[in-house]
């Protein structure tokens, strides 16, 4: 196309088969190239000057998406300069200058009014930035609406431009779910995000209280407080013109099972050549890797292999570790997997392929092993036939869990959808 055109143009080939498998696509392959998919959108209109400016690479309501007409929404964007692969070519690193929001129009189409955020440590000085704005609702037509937040670096450079959704519903046709989330334990308030679907709202933290306006339906209600096991309420009918009361207790997070490697095996089932090694390690001196000594053999399929975790009662379950890996890119991985049967069949999690250097934390959550008796998990490393590096290191391995929460939902009818399933009737 750029011969032809003078357009730039690449193409992607994903995969490691002509007819990939369904199970490494959707665990593996997405995942890994998501990303990188979104980028290659994003620059799409102009790829030679967009990849030179600050990407926007997180972007928030503060865990508000629906808000009543008139009520403001807060807009939160994390902007960062320093993104650029540097290995072919170089792109210098400026601090960020300019963060603007967008309501309901991209930056780039006509007619589209500027609204300049604010960082929120109160200077544009470094390449890393938050930056945030408020955002009046009023005159709002009923509806979805679209924040759009875009940056500027010190080389007046504008990057990729990323979103959020609000809704802001028509009262008169709203149902309402309305409560509180407290602690399990204690009964005290806590603040919360309380999501149905793409909807979601905050308690008040000072009272544990939410009100969350939605579309009449049936949803999965969804409470989340940090330290504590999330909970979900499922088949929650919200009915126009009737509140449905739904209150939560959340349990906070217990610890199930650490190892910082500093005490030897504590029970792992370790294929070999899978050991502990003080070669490299998060904290204090030893981890767990599947080469020590060396880079990883061709041909390797290796597993590193947890005792039993009973997980009986308990919700929320969730996996931390922290690594560091060094692969064959693409060809190499390192699989993290989980049984609910005490290990007679595994489930892909999450995987990693290529390289990081310096150590960092990954979390995943497990909700196939809420309620597990004989649950275990396992570290994989896979090579194939040719090319070999350095291997993967694992240390700090928590898995926690909540004691099971609650909900109170009672069932709610407002006799307006003709649906009469719920109830049965005795003629006198």
């Amino acid at each position: 196309a750029y011969g032809d055109l003078g357009v730039a143009a690449y193409t992607y080939e994903l995969g490691t088969d002509f007819f990939q498998d369904c199970g490494s696509f959707e665990s593996t392959i997405l995942p890994d190239n998501l990303e990188s998919l979104r980028y290659a959108a994003k620059v799409a209109r102009t790829p030679y000057l967009t990849p030179g400016g600050p990407d926007p690479i997180e972007v928030n309501l503060g865990g508000v998406t629906v808000v009543a007409p008139g009520e403001p929404v807060t807009f939160n964007a994390r902007f960062d300069d320093s993104r650029f692969n540097q290995s072919n070519g170089t792109e210098p690193v400026q601090n960020i200058a300019e963060g603007s929001a967008y309501l309901d129009a991209p930056p780039w189409q006509a007619g589209a009014v500027a609204i300049a955020m604010a960082p929120t440590d109160g200077s544009f000085n470094s390449p890393q930035e938050w930056a945030t704005v408020t955002v009046d609702t009023t005159g709002l037509a009923t509806g979805r609406h679209t924040l759009y937040a875009i940056g500027r670096d010190a080389s007046a450079a504008w990057g990729t431009t990323s979103a959020a959704f609000f809704w802001v519903p028509d009262p008169a046709t709203a149902a309402h779910i309305a409560g509180d989330v407290r602690s399990a334990e204690d009964g005290q308030p806590l603040a919360a995000t309380v999501s149905a679907g793409p909807f979601s709202t905050v308690t008040d933290p000072g009272d544990g209280s939410y009100e969350l306006l939605l579309p009449p339906g049936t949803y999965d209600v969804r409470a989340v407080a940090d330290g504590y096991a999330p909970y979900t309420a499922q088949g929650v009918v919200a009915t126009l013109g009737v509140i449905t009361p739904l209150d939560f207790l959340l349990s906070p997070y217990q610890q199930v099972f650490f190892d910082d490697v500093e005490a030897g095996n504590i029970g792992w089932t370790a294929q070999a050549p899978w050991a502990i090694t003080t070669e490299s390690s998060s904290s204090p001196t030893h981890s767990w890797t599947d080469s020590p000594g060396g880079p990883y053999a061709d041909n390797r399929n290796v597993s590193l292999t947890s005792p039993a975790l009973d997980l009986t009662g308990m919700t929320g379950t969730t996996l931390e570790f922290d690594h560091i890996y060094d692969l064959e890119d693409g060809y190499d991985f390192g699989y993290v997997e989980v049984s609910a049967n005490g290990g007679t069949s595994w489930e892909t999690v999450a995987s990693f392929t290529g390289t990081r250097t310096s150590w960092q934390t990954a979390t995943v959550e497990l909700p196939q092993l809420d309620g597990v008796a004989t649950a275990r998990i396992r570290f994989r490393l896979y090579s194939d036939s040719n090319t070999t590096a350095d291997g993967w290191h694992v240390d700090d391995i928590l898995v926690r869990a909540g004691g099971g929460g609650s909900s109170s939902y009672l069932l709610s009818d407002g006799f307006e959808s003709g649906d009469t399933s719920a109830w049965s009737a005795t003629v006198p």
